[in-house]
């Protein structure tokens, strides 16, 4: 798929990998230790972001903070920046005051 490449890659507290992509469904994936697709962690991110996710950090408490041009994770609202634990949903209690920007 043209224009489809890994735009970053995470190693999780637990070992595990997480690779953000440029235009795959879902725009992320997380494997196992043995190179196995997580699918807990797939059905929990549900339909994901709705448009790119440019950067992925790792904080200190394990969370995964994505950056992106996104306006929805999951299909909720979440303007450029969402907070996700580590099987996949979203941090509820993580809340920012970013407009839509670059």
């Amino acid at each position: 798929m043209s224009g489809n490449h890994i735009k970053d890659i995470i190693q999780l507290l637990n070992g595990k990998m997480l690779f953000i992509n440029s235009a795959a469904s879902k725009k992320l994936c997380l494997y196992n230790l043995d190179g196995s697709l997580d699918s807990e962690f797939q059905t929990n991110i549900g339909t994901g972001a709705n448009l790119n996710i440019r950067k992925g950090l790792l904080d200190a408490d394990g969370k995964i903070v994505l950056i992106g041009d996104f306006t929805t994770f999951n299909d909720i609202p979440k303007s450029n920046i969402v907070r996700l634990n580590p099987n996949g949903t979203i941090d509820e209690t993580f809340v920012t005051t970013v407009s839509n920007s670059t």
